[in-house]
């Protein structure tokens, strides 16, 4: 009996079908807005249902790299520069009330509720240059509290 049981499981789990397996890209963004802001451009991503507001310093030198557009999809590596969660290891207040980053050119970027309360950077971005690989350049905004 435990044979014929065992027999007709194993023939059951045979024929069905294979569910095929969906992978989401989870680095994908849509790009909702673009914003030129002195020396800096900001733009606004999103995510399933999460918008992420993303500052990329501007840069004249383009080559070899994709234009990002309003309204495609494009991965991008975030890195969160604002607020900083630790200072010297020590873990901080989220924002300390803080409700914007003052950028090297003297311009003030705020942060808004709508977008995670954080400000982002991209490592494989350069103005609206989008790269294959992650650059250094994009590492280099220089924020004033």
């Amino acid at each position: 009996m435990k044979n014929i049981t065992l027999l007709l499981v194993f023939i059951c789990v045979s024929c069905t079908s294979l569910n095929q397996i969906v992978l989401l890209d989870k680095t994908a963004y849509t790009i909702t807005k673009i914003k030129e802001h002195n020396s800096f451009y900001v733009i606004y991503a999103q995510r399933n249902d999460s918008i992420f507001k993303i500052i990329s310093k501007k840069d004249t030198v383009s080559f070899y790299c994709e234009t990002i557009k309003k309204g495609k999809e494009y991965n991008l590596d975030l890195l969160t520069f604002f607020p900083n969660d630790t200072i010297l290891g020590m873990s901080v207040a989220p924002n300390l009330g803080i409700r914007g980053v003052g950028l090297a050119d003297g311009s003030i970027v705020e942060v808004e509720k709508k977008s995670h309360s954080h400000l982002y950077m991209a490592t494989n971005l350069n103005g609206l240059c989008l790269s294959n690989t992650k650059n250094g350049k994009s590492k280099t905004i220089q924020t004033f509290p």
